[in-house]
Parts: structure tokens; C-alpha cells; sequence
């Protein structure tokens, strides 16, 4: 919050870093930052960057809860999500959910790599997060589309470019990520429910980032046995598996 305006933001490493919109900060150079228990901070805007609506605040605290941030191979179109904001007409940090209609350039928002979603924003819930189902931040949302005749149209800076300005500011304070490699499931029969280590991720295709590692795979559809293998994870290893599901 500053004089110019508010809007919402979320830490991304443990020692006090803060990703929002730049339009957000404003021009100043101070901002007061609360989190859920309406703690009130004193945050510094130690980068901003207009053409991509960026900015990082540092917070003069250490030991932060932060998200984790998903790499871009990780965001799929059709993929649900959810975003997390302050709207300014509406209760405070709430929640949508959408699902990502499209990944990639979009000139006409600046440069870096850009998220479309349905997800419903509002004016409040720039800077704020987009999270995928697994609660990886996949891109902050920026700007909702407002013209006669369009609906359901929003924007989020991708995870990846959020990602590489962090790391370019604060080499020594690496942002917090989920994984150490990558897993996609894929199925001969679709739609077929995905469990990893017993737990439910979602219907294939489904890619999921785990720990490195001996994970087990079971695919699942009505009518058809089950598959199940196990599948060992190496750090930065990127792994697609194929689950041929056999008729009862």
C-alpha cells in the first residue's frame, strides 16, 4: 500500500522478498506491507521494472513463509488455477478459479511470457498470485481485459520471468521451488485419474514436479485394471510415462 494506490503481492523467499505489480508501488520508494493477521511492515522497492508491471519489495524481516515458484514447462493450457488478491470492492484476500486459456508472448502487455485466464480479477488483485493445483505460483496476475463485448479475459506474468529478476537482484537469496524434477503422465485411455504416492493429482495427461527420489505411479479408470509403477526421480531429470490400461 502507498499513497498512489494498493493492491496485493506475495513472498517468494524466506528472507522478506515481495513480488507485485509495479503499478502497485507506484513511484515511491517506501510501502507498508500486511500480511493475513494484519501485521503491518515497512517494505523497501528495491526493483521495478514498467515494461513488464514488476517489482520487488524487501521486507526487513528473515525467516518469511514464502509460495514456491513452477517452472514454465509446468503450465498447460486447460490446467485449473486459482488467484489470490485484495479486489477493493470485495472481502479481503480472496479467492477465484479458472482454469489457463492460453501461454505465451503477448506484445501488446510488453515483453516475457504471459498467462490468459478466465479466472475472475479485479481491481485489488494485481501483484497478487496465480497458483496451480499443486499451490505452485505459475504467474502474478497484472491486468483483467475491460471492453464491451469480452468477458473472462485476464492476464498473468509468468512464474519463469518472475523467476529469472529475482535471481538477477538477489543472486544470493534464491527464490523458494518446488521439485527437483519433472513427471508427465500420460494415458491410453483419457481422462484416467493419476495418483502419486497414493495421493490424487489429477486426470491424464498430468504433469507433476516431485522431489528426487523413488515415487509410485498409479493410473486409474473405470472398467480397466490398474497401472502401477514405480518411477525413480533424479534432480533435474524431465520423465513422460505411458500408462496402457488393460480392459477388465
Amino acid at each position: 500500500m502507498t499513497a498512489e494506490g494498493s493492491g496485493s503481492g506475495f513472498l517468494v523467499a524466506n528472507t522478506g522478498v515481495v513480488v507485485t505489480n509495479a503499478h502497485v508501488v507506484g513511484t515511491g520508494n517506501e510501502v507498508a506491507v500486511k500480511n493475513l493477521q494484519q501485521q503491518q511492515f515497512n517494505g523497501k522497492v528495491v526493483y521495478r521494472d514498467p515494461a513488464l508491471d514488476l517489482a520487488l519489495v524487501k521486507l526487513d524481516v528473515e525467516g518469511t513463509p514464502s509460495l514456491s515458484l513452477g517452472t514454465l514447462g509446468s503450465i498447460k493450457v486447460g490446467q485449473s488455477v486459482i488467484a489470490i488478491g485484495n479486489p477493493g470492492l470485495g472481502l479481503q484476500n480472496t479467492v477465484t478459479r479458472g482454469i489457463v486459456s492460453a501461454v505465451g508472448p503477448y506484445p501488446e502487455l510488453g515483453p516475457g511470457t504471459w498467462i490468459q485466464t478466465d479466472a475472475a480479477i479485479n481491481p485489488g488483485n494485481s501483484g497478487g498470485p496465480l497458483l496451480n493445483s499443486h499451490g505452485e505460483v505459475i504467474g502474478m496476475t497484472t491486468v483483467k481485459v475491460v471492453k464491451a463485448g469480452v468477458q473472462g479475459l485476464g492476464f498473468a506474468l509468468s512464474s519463469q520471468d518472475i523467476l529469472e529478476a529475482v535471481q538477477r537482484f538477489f543472486p544470493q537469496q534464491q527464490p523458494s521451488t518446488t521439485g527437483n524434477g519433472r513427471l508427465q503422465v500420460v494415458s491410453s485411455v483419457g481422462d484416467a485419474e493419476v495418483y502419486i504416492d497414493g495421493k490424487f493429482v489429477g486426470n491424464a495427461p498430468s504433469t507433476v514436479p516431485l522431489p528426487a527420489g523413488d515415487h509410485t505411479v498409479e493410473v486409474k479408470a473405470e472398467k480397466f485394471s490398474e497401472w502401477k509403477r514405480t518411477i525413480s526421480v533424479t534432480e533435474g531429470s524431465d520423465l513422460n510415462v505411458k500408462a496402457t490400461l488393460q480392459p477388465q
